[in-house]
């Protein structure tokens, strides 16, 4: 099974969001294994998603540098590891 992963800003309701939760939702979860990383926070549309069993992980990034503790490079390890699983 091929592991894909999904960047995107949010999860709060739009657009680009709701494409992303169609196509998860409806990809061959035989050949596939979606995870999903927001970068900044998660939203509305996490639930979809997780009703599905697809992973989201939420970075808490705000810019070129982390504020708040450095939370971004702190989760960006994980979020490698995960994929290597």
């Amino acid at each position: 099974m091929t592991k894909i992963l999904f960047v995107i800003g949010t999860l709060d309701v739009g657009g680009t969001e709701r494409q992303l939760v169609e196509l998860l939702t409806r990809i061959d979860r035989r050949r596939f294994q979606p995870v999903v990383c927001c970068l900044s926070r998660g939203g509305a549309l996490e639930g979809p998603l997780r009703a599905a069993g697809i992973p989201i992980h939420v970075t808490g990034f705000r810019g070129i540098l982390p504020r708040g503790g450095g939370r971004t490079l702190l989760t960006l390890p994980s979020l490698a590891a995960e994929l290597g699983r």
